[in-house]
C-alpha cells in the first residue's frame, strides 16, 4: 500500500469498516508513529459530512485518559478523513469470556470517561462494546463521537435516534417521540454493554419503549456476582432518574 494522505499519512492496512467509512492503520511519516485513519466513503450524505466534522471537533476539544482524541481532519482526493491514536488491541472482543475483575476495570474506565464528558456538557449517545477500545497503556477508552450531542439540549431528534447508532443499546426514552434525553441515556448503554459482556447476549433487541419496559421487568443476570448484577440492574432502570450517574459509578 503506497497511498499517502496529504504527504503525511502512509496507509498500511485496513483494520476496520463501518457503514460510512473504512479505518486504516497508517504511519505518520512526520514523526514515524502509528495512527488510525478513518476515511469516509465518497457516497456519504451531507448530514454525515457534518457528523464527521463534529466528531473531529469534539475529539480535538477533549483531554482525558479514557477518551480517544482526534489529531487531524482533512480531505484526500475528495474523501474526508479523521486521524486518531492507534489502539493496537482494538475494541472489546465480545466472543471472549472476560473475567469479572476485568469487567470492573472496563466499567471504571468508561465511567471515568463518561463522567468527564458529562461534566463537559456532552452526551456520547453511542456507547457499545465496539466503541470501547483498549490502548497501549492498558486503559479502556471511549471512541466515535459522531453522535455526541450537547447535554443541555432537551429534545433529541426521534428519527435520528431510531435510524442512527446501535439500536440494541439505546435507552427506552430514545424511542419516545419528543422525550427528554440526558446523560442517563449513556448510563443505560453502559449497562447493556456490560450485560452483553457478562452473558454473551444482548438483554434487549429494540422494539420500542413498551417492549423494553416489559423485558426489563423479567431481566435477570445470574452469570456474575450480586454486586455486578445490581449495578447492571441499576444502569438499565426504565426510569432515567433511577440510574446512577457516571460519578456514582466511579465512586
Amino acid at each position: 500500500m503506497d497511498t499517502l494522505l496529504n504527504n503525511r499519512y502512509k496507509l498500511i492496512r485496513q483494520i476496520g469498516e463501518g457503514g460510512y467509512g473504512i479505518v486504516w492503520l497508517a504511519n505518520d511519516i512526520t514523526n514515524n508513529t502509528e495512527v488510525a485513519v478513518k476515511i469516509y466513503k465518497d457516497s456519504i450524505p451531507c448530514d454525515m459530512v457534518e457528523r464527521a466534522r463534529k466528531e473531529y471537533a469534539i475529539g480535538m476539544s477533549l483531554y482525558h485518559p479514557n477518551i480517544l482524541p482526534s489529531y487531524d481532519f482533512d480531505h484526500h482526493e475528495g474523501s474526508l478523513f479523521i486521524v486518531m491514536p492507534y489502539c493496537s488491541f482494538g475494541s472489546i472482543d465480545k466472543s471472549v469470556k472476560i473475567p469479572e475483575y476485568r469487567l470492573w476495570r472496563i466499567i471504571k474506565d468508561i465511567a471515568c470517561g463518561l463522567e468527564y464528558l458529562h461534566n463537559c456538557g456532552i452526551m456520547h449517545l453511542d456507547i457499545k462494546p465496539s466503541n470501547i477500545l483498549l490502548d497501549s497503556l492498558g486503559r479502556y477508552v471511549i471512541s466515535d463521537f459522531g453522535l455526541s450531542h450537547n447535554a443541555a439540549s432537551l429534545i433529541y431528534s426521534y428519527n435520528k435516534a431510531i435510524t442512527i447508532g446501535g439500536i440494541a443499546y439505546m435507552s427506552p426514552e430514545r424511542f419516545d417521540f419528543n422525550k427528554k434525553i440526558d446523560t442517563y441515556s449513556d448510563i443505560w448503554s453502559l449497562g447493556v454493554s456490560i450485560y452483553e459482556l457478562v452473558t454473551g447476549e444482548l438483554p434487549f433487541h429494540g422494539g420500542g419503549q413498551q417492549q423494553l419496559a416489559d423485558c426489563i421487568l423479567k431481566l435477570q443476570c445470574d452469570k456474575c456476582s450480586v454486586k455486578l448484577s445490581s449495578l447492571i440492574d441499576a444502569c438499565i432502570s426504565p426510569y432515567p432518574q433511577d440510574r446512577p450517574s457516571a460519578t456514582e459509578i466511579v465512586q
